[in-house]
């Protein structure tokens, strides 16, 4: 997906005001729980894995390309946090965190935050969400973005 241009649903390039303002939601669980969003520096990725009190999250570096198709993707694996754009591991991970996934009462939604409804909504372009029930690595996360399946190590393509 990367290089390719993005368009909104009228044809028109996707503009600056999808990456402006603070935490636009790609894809999350509330704000108390994890959630994958573009971060508080506009064109960045944030990537939390835990809410209130104790925060536990990464505020990505690689800036995002307004206007051109991007894979954003982020993983923990029980000790680091990482985010990972276009198939690259960002330089601002991995955080080190060897605690526990948050959850609430929100549903699972995309380009919306519900604990946050009328405040961190996306005006953009959504394209083959997934969640997985294991980290990734880096290799696997490369396919992913290459638009290939990730590789599991001894089991072949999932």
């Amino acid at each position: 997906m990367a290089g390719k241009t993005c368009k909104d649903s009228s044809g028109n390039d996707c503009s600056a005001r999808d990456l402006e303002g603070q935490y636009r939601p790609i894809v999350t669980k509330g704000n108390s729980a994890w959630r994958l969003s573009t971060g508080s520096t506009s064109g960045t990725v944030h990537f939390a894995v835990t809410g209130r009190p104790d925060y536990h999250y990464v505020d990505g570096q690689t800036g995002i390309q307004i206007g051109r198709w991007h894979h954003v993707c982020a993983c923990y694996d029980g000790a680091d946090i990482r985010p990972f754009i276009d198939g690259k591991e960002d330089p601002a991970s991995p955080v080190a965190y060897a605690g526990r996934i948050t959850t609430n009462e929100y549903d699972v939604c995309i380009g919306k935050n519900l604990e946050y409804p009328d405040a961190r909504g996306r005006d953009g372009l959504i394209d083959d969400v997934r969640i997985y029930n294991r980290a990734l690595t880096g290799p696997g996360i490369t396919a992913l973005s290459r638009g290939e399946e990730p590789m599991v190590q001894g089991a072949g393509n999932l």
